[in-house]
């Protein structure tokens, strides 16, 4: 399986597509996955042709991500993570499934990378710069408090919206839902 969740034209009028994948080197794939799935970035040029690509992930299962060029030509890649410590993974997961953050230079090189994530199901679907030079987190979380989450959820699923820094220390953040299940599919800032 090949997926891809996110696709970006980036500042060289190239593409930067991110997904996942579970297929060993084969193909127009150059690495083996490490886990289950792994996340697959892959950048085209402007005629849609290969340039570079990496496989990131670790033993478990990383996957669902959305991409965003920085005005500094790097790359962010927010996506989800049940691995331990391995492979690209450097921190334990903390739950069933948390936020990872990671930070790739022009080239696809992982420079810096953060989890964020309670006791259970953290999922991220989305992010976006904000005006100070933070990130704003969306996702949904059935993390009681426990490891980052500060707020019980009120139903089986709830909004999770978490702002960091570009450190990846917590700013602060809000768990928000009804008793049912409440998705976060998509954050913004506003004027």
């Amino acid at each position: 399986d090949d997926v891809t969740y996110s696709i970006i034209q980036t500042n060289d009028d190239g593409y930067l597509c991110s997904g996942y994948s579970n297929s060993s080197m084969s193909g127009d794939k150059t690495e083996n996955n490490q886990g289950g799935y792994d996340i697959w970035v892959v950048k085209l040029d402007a005629s849609g042709l290969i340039q570079w690509q990496n496989t990131i992930g670790g033993s478990g299962s990383d996957n669902y991500n959305v991409v965003q060029q920085k005005n500094t030509g790097d790359y962010l890649v927010c996506g989800n993570s049940n691995s331990p410590i391995s492979g690209d993974k450097i921190t334990h997961s903390k739950g069933q499934n948390d936020f990872w953050i990671i930070h790739l230079d022009t080239l696809g090189s992982i420079q810096a990378q953060t989890s964020i994530g309670g006791n259970n199901y953290d999922t991220v679907f989305d992010f976006d710069f904000t005006n100070d030079g933070s990130l704003l987190l969306g996702g949904s979380s059935t993390s009681n408090i426990s490891g980052d989450k500060t707020e019980n959820s009120s139903g089986s699923h709830d909004y999770w919206v978490v702002k960091i820094d570009i450190a990846g220390n917590i700013q602060w953040q809000n768990t928000i839902g009804g008793s049912g299940q409440d998705y976060l599919y998509s954050v913004q800032q506003t004027s």
